[in-house]
């Protein structure tokens, strides 16, 4: 397969070639553009991995002092019925 990734790259090529006026005309704006949009995605996507982390850590002391009991293990025998027949059907071969 890459042997053959060289021919993704011709309709790219074959597009600059063609439109090569174009490109010297609007080049630098492009370059510009493409610059600030970049920077503009990795400030958007920090922000938002901050603003998660964030709110995500305020959950977290939030639970911490609430007082809920602790959660049973699984491998804990549960003495409702449906977990009884649960573990019957998964016994039977």
């Amino acid at each position: 397969m890459l042997a053959h990734l060289s021919l993704l790259f011709i309709p790219v090529g074959v597009g600059v070639m063609t439109h090569l006026a174009l490109l010297g005309q609007y080049g630098g704006r492009m370059l510009f553009v493409i610059v600030l949009s970049t920077w503009i995605g990795l400030a958007v996507t920090a922000w938002t991995t901050v603003w998660l982390l964030r709110r995500g850590r305020g959950r977290s002391e939030q639970d911490e002092r609430s007082e809920k009991p602790p959660h049973r293990p699984l491998s804990a025998p549960c003495s409702k019925r449906c977990c009884a027949a649960v573990r019957s059907a998964a016994d039977r071969p």
